[in-house]
């Protein structure tokens, strides 16, 4: 049975050589702009161009291979024209909010706090993936099959994602809601096994060498999400197309913002085989608690892990 369409309506000219402007960064306001509504009425369903040179493969060894070929040390890497359409799409991410943390209305003494409580900080998370995944930019004019198929494939690995980054600034501990941050002892204990624990640390590790910042870090969510070899797509091109259109306006920033750093771009998008690894450990350890009955997903999660 597909994901229920109800669980994701309530939820899943270039202008001369002008100086690039600016994009906000963490130590900046944040931004305000939303998304524009685009909405195509026949493929769109309540959940939120010059041809595009770049496509991502699989996110394996040729992923990494095909990051470090985008950026070598002989690659100019000089202040790009300004591209108003690239800086839109950037706004956009940015307003659309990946970064938001889930709470609990009702937490209980960290004392007592169990696998149960933890799911619930979880679960909180998938809502906000698929509200969020509605104000990506041309995510609402996919097919709805589409939408549906994109959000099994990635929400794993967005929720580490998003765990990671905003467990950067702490340390030995993993963020999983706003008001609960665990050491890698307090999540063994609870359930959550010690090889996904450390994995996801040591992710984090990883988004802290580059000093990941808060644009990059929506870019990064919006290329997870549109992954084009997703299981159960019927319009692969379309997602290929607004794929490659993130990823160039990825590199429209890095190269805007940080001229004299030739190889970030590649180093940016070499986060990713590694994100995908810690997803898949995630996504056994999530089964296999539920097979030995430690956890019950409910019918939403079920739905995204078939």
């Amino acid at each position: 049975m597909g994901m229920k369409v109800e669980a994701v309506r309530e939820d899943r000219t270039p202008g001369g050589k002008q100086k690039a402007k600016r994009l906000k960064t963490d130590n900046d306001t944040d931004a305000t702009t939303r998304p524009s509504s685009n909405r195509n009425e026949n493929r769109n369903v309540d959940l939120p161009a010059e041809p595009l040179k770049n496509t991502i493969p699989s996110f394996e060894e040729e992923g990494t291979q095909w990051a470090e070929s985008k950026v070598s040390e002989n690659t100019p890497f000089a202040i790009p024209e300004h591209n108003a359409e690239y800086e839109k799409l950037a706004e956009n991410l940015i307003a659309a909010r990946p970064d938001i943390i889930p709470t609990s209305d009702c937490l209980k003494d960290m004392s007592y706090l169990g696998i149960d409580d933890l799911m619930q900080y979880g679960y909180k998370e998938l809502q906000l993936i698929i509200k969020w995944a509605r104000q990506v930019p041309g995510f609402r004019d996919l097919l709805l099959e589409d939408q549906m198929a994109l959000l099994k494939a990635s929400f794993m690995e967005l929720n580490v994602l998003r765990l990671a980054y905003r467990s950067r600034n702490t340390t030995g501990c993993v963020k999983f809601g706003a008001d609960v941050k665990l050491t890698t002892e307090q999540s063994i204990k609870i359930g959550w096994g010690h090889e996904l624990i450390q994995s996801t640390l040591d992710y984090v590790i990883r988004i802290k060498e580059i000093n990941l910042d808060h644009p990059e870090f929506c870019f990064l969510n919006a290329i997870v999400l549109t992954y084009p070899d997703a299981a159960g797509l019927k319009d692969k091109a379309s997602v290929t197309e607004l794929q490659a259109k993130i990823v160039d306006a990825l590199r429209y920033y890095v190269k805007s913002r940080y001229p004299n750093d030739q190889k970030r771009y590649a180093k940016v998008l070499l986060r990713l085989p590694a994100l995908r690894t810690v997803a898949s450990k995630a996504t056994e350890r999530f089964l296999s608690m539920t097979l030995d009955g430690t956890i019950h997903l409910n019918d939403l999660v079920s739905e995204m892990m078939a």
